[in-house]
């Protein structure tokens, strides 16, 4: 048992230390017996003493042997009046003074006689003084311990500091574009009062305007609701703003923040556009409490148009006689914008939302007051939620990519795929039926719902875990995950009417499933520059993804449209450019895909080589297209006015030599070539193919003009004028 506790003793992580603790270790190993002596002043109060961590604030007087003062914080001793504050084991600090202070109490003075190793004749020494200096003597340092506390360092380089002074409420801290109330006074380091916003009204600022200095908005970023706190910021985070429009040559500012209140405000698109202001607060903790996944929602709101009037296009108090709204969240019964909202709040929440017209009203019934293009403002009470209880409902989705109809159960027709979810949000599962076959895989939702309280490493696991999903032959599927392995129902790349699942149908899986994820990603709020950076281009990654899948099931202009999602955030995503390019090909625009496929040499020179085989393949295409052109018409349009032309006499004699038969019955095998010839390969990372086109088929005009209907009135010859 021992030897066990051992191992896992071994094996438990550890503490990372800084360099900087590191080397102060390897600094007190030089301590020897005599070069550090301690003699007390005057005693401090309680038993507490500082220790590693911990902010020091000292006055410090430095003098020789025979009493002469060489250098003082005090200001009647020639020094500017402001005591020195550092943090243990993280500031640069004279040797002598990282053993001394550690052994002090508050308040007490005490002399220190340091050797000149011990002060700035260390070798190394981390703290920089005079030339003049007398480094090489052994000095008397004088300290008196005015405070120390436990304090959070906000920046590294210790320009921000923040010490507590009353725990607030909840987790939730603003960030930008929050609005924030909180009384305000700020001190020099000598207790200077030079601002002080404690009477009246709490100061308002809004999160992320520069309305107060850098490190001051850093630290409420800190901060909780209610809470107090004393925030230190040194000169180099202090700036001019609406709070301090004068900022003097002060070395720190400690600022005293009181948190009064912040309001929410959530720009749920990333651009400004669509934006969530928390009006009155709900019920509940913020995100458990909301309705993050489909659920029953009951609601009351306003809509407003964005004009000088703010015309009132709906309101349920009054156009519904003051009966609140009920709707199923995730079925798009209202705005896509509204919904993303809702999903955010709380019950009991009043909340006002601007949105732009694709999020509102564009792709959605429009009311008949408001105007095409228009943004509205909604002002949301959400009344309370349900969860969806644990019973089987039936959704049937078309997969009109692949042509199949719909219908349940699925023996009514047996080209059909009918998606069936069976119980609750806890192990709810789909299964795809077609005909006898049933392949079941773990519900996307149970998985997405685990990511409430995720920190923002696991979400983004968690993502990358779902992306790399494999659907098709070789790949298996289990409760909770996707995961390659045995004894679990594998996916079949067969025909659908042999009774397997047909390969455009995995298709269509995979970009419901990535488009989920991406809906799920609005909830995914990034804390800083790196974690916006991961979770953009994760997003990007996403949005690729969707778009080869469009790509593979021939919706072109979808394809496009998740690319643009893409380069609005990142114009030079050279992937990006390159699947829209690929997509506009396809579509035969020709002239944007050319742009798209140049527009990556010049956003990235190492993507020229597969840059200048697609704009290969481009040209290719324009000339297989043209060529298809010309020997359609050949024969009919290219005749000078006035010449003869002999269309139809051939087709005639072919006729008569074939026994008869109709010409139509040796074009139709090479109709059905020409129908798949133009479609090439779009797979996800591979390169797309160009496939040599059957014979042209032959249209309605062409079948009948004049190779019918001229030998049908005996006339084999026809003038083209």
């Amino acid at each position: 048992m021992a030897e066990h506790e051992e191992s896992a003793e071994e094996y438990m992580p550890k503490k990372s230390k800084s360099s900087l603790e590191e080397e102060n270790e390897k600094r007190r190993k030089k301590i020897v017996a005599g070069s550090l002596m301690k003699a007390e002043m005057r005693p401090g109060s309680g038993t507490a003493k500082p220790a590693d961590g911990d902010q020091v604030i000292y006055h410090s007087t430095i003098r020789t042997l025979d009493g002469v003062v060489v250098e003082s914080t005090r200001s009647e001793l020639g020094g500017k009046g402001i005591p020195i504050r550092q943090i243990l084991g993280k500031s640069k600090m004279l040797l002598g003074l990282l053993e001394g202070i550690p052994s002090m109490l508050k308040g007490e003075v005490a002399m220190f006689k340091m050797k000149p190793e011990l002060h700035y004749a260390e070798v190394d020494c981390p703290v920089e003084t005079l030339e003049s200096f007398p480094k090489l003597d052994e000095l008397h340092f004088e300290i008196e311990l005015i405070d120390f506390s436990k304090v959070r360092v906000i920046k590294e380089d210790m320009g921000v500091v923040k010490k507590v002074i009353k725990e607030g409420e909840g987790w939730e801290s603003p960030r930008e574009p929050y609005e924030v109330k909180a009384w305000i006074s700020a001190k020099t380091g000598d207790g200077k009062l030079i601002l002080s916003h404690t009477q009246g009204d709490p100061f308002s600022f809004t999160f992320g305007k520069a309305e107060v200095p850098k490190g001051l908005e850093i630290g409420i970023g800190a901060m909780t609701r209610g809470e107090k706190a004393v925030i230190y910021v040194s000169n180099h985070y202090l700036n001019e703003s609406r709070l301090m429009p004068g900022v003097e040559d002060f070395d720190e500012l400690q600022f005293e923040v009181d948190l009064v209140h912040f309001i929410q405000v959530r720009d749920m698109l990333g651009d400004g556009r669509l934006i969530k202001r928390r009006i009155r607060d709900g019920k509940g903790d913020f995100p458990m409490d909301c309705p993050l996944h489909d659920s029953l929602l009951h609601m009351h709101y306003k809509g407003m148009l964005l004009n000088e009037e703010g015309t009132v296009f709906y309101d349920t108090r009054v156009d519904n006689n003051d009966e609140p709204l009920h709707f199923s969240s995730g079925e798009g019964l209202v705005p896509e914008g509204l919904e993303m909202c809702l999903r955010l709040m709380l019950p009991g929440e009043v909340a006002l939302v601007t949105c732009p017209p694709d999020y509102a009203y564009d792709k959605f019934t429009r009311p008949p007051s408001v105007p095409e293009g228009a943004h509205v403002q909604w002002e949301i009470e959400l009344l309370g939620f349900e969860k969806p209880k644990e019973r089987e409902k039936a959704i049937i989705m078309t997969l009109r990519e692949t042509g199949y109809c719909h219908a349940y159960p699925p023996s009514v027709i047996p080209s059909c795929l009918v998606i069936r979810v069976i119980g609750g949000l806890s192990g709810q599962q789909y299964t795809l039926q077609c005909r006898q076959i049933t392949v079941t895989y773990s519900r996307l939702v149970s998985v997405l719902q685990e990511w409430t309280g995720l920190s923002f490493e696991s979400i983004m696991e968690e993502a990358e875990s779902i992306k790399n999903t494999q659907f098709g032959e070789g790949s298996w599927l289990r409760d909770g995950g996707w995961e390659r392995g045995s004894g679990y129902t594998r996916l079949k790349n067969m025909d659908m009417e042999t009774g397997s699942l047909k390969k455009e149908s995995t298709n269509w899986l995979k970009r419901s499933m990535k488009r989920h994820v991406l809906r799920e990603y609005n909830h995914v709020n990034p804390q800083d520059d790196n974690e916006g950076k991961i979770f953009l281009n994760s997003r990007n990654s996403f949005h690729l993804n969707v778009a080869a899948c469009y790509l593979k099931l021939g919706e072109c202009k979808k394809s496009i449209e998740s690319c643009n999602k893409v380069l609005d955030s990142s114009p030079a995503h050279v992937k990006a450019l390159y699947r829209r390019g690929m997509a506009y090909m396809s579509a035969g625009d020709f002239d944007e895909a050319r742009s798209d496929f140049k527009a990556m040499i010049t956003a990235d020179k190492s993507s020229e080589p597969d840059a200048t085989s697609a704009l290969l393949r481009l040209k290719l295409k324009e000339q297989e297209v043209e060529k298809k052109a010309k020997k359609q018409f050949k024969g009919l349009f290219d005749k000078k006015p006035g010449e003869i032309s002999d269309v139809g006499v051939e087709s005639s004699e072919n006729q008569i030599a074939d026994g008869g038969k109709d010409s139509s019955e040796n074009q139709k095998p090479e109709d059905e070539k020409h129908d798949i010839s133009d479609q090439g390969s779009f797979g996800g990372e591979e390169a797309d193919g160009i496939h040599e086109a059957g014979p042209p088929r032959r249209g309605l005009f062409a079948r009948f003009l004049p190779g019918r209907l001229f030998p049908a009135l005996g006339l084999n010859r026809c003038s083209i004028l």
